[in-house]
Order: structure tokens, then C-alpha cells, then sequence
């Protein structure tokens, strides 16, 4: 799978690019490096699994 091989990587990244509208930033200290680590991890933590977003987004469509 390709999310495999992404999860080998992740751990070596060493920069977060942030995007905003007047201009892009590269972040590279430990510190930035650290806390975007742990928000991500927290968002995989709560985020639905595949099948119960398909199961959501269905219910939802079936309301409108």
C-alpha cells in the first residue's frame, strides 16, 4: 500500500511548509518540528476510519 511506504518516511521529515494567501513559510526547528508531529498524530488518532466516512457522507447525502 502506498501509505506504507509514506509512514516509513514521515518520521525523517525535517521541515513543514505552511501555506497562507500573502506568502509560504518553511518551519525547521525541533520545536515546530515537534508540535505539527503531535498535532498530526492527534488528527490520525481522532479521525474516522475509511468505512465510517463513506458510512457519514452517506447519511448525510440521504438528509438533503
Amino acid at each position: 500500500m502506498p501509505d506504507d511506504n509514506l509512514e516509513r518516511l514521515a518520521p525523517a521529515l525535517d521541515t513543514v511548509q505552511l501555506d497562507r494567501s500573502t506568502a509560504g513559510e518553511f518551519l525547521y526547528s525541533g520545536a515546530h518540528l515537534c508540535k505539527y508531529r503531535l498535532q498530526l498524530d492527534e488528527m490520525q488518532r481522532i479521525a474516522l476510519r475509511p468505512k465510517e466516512t463513506v458510512d457519514l457522507m452517506y447519511s448525510i447525502s440521504q438528509s438533503l
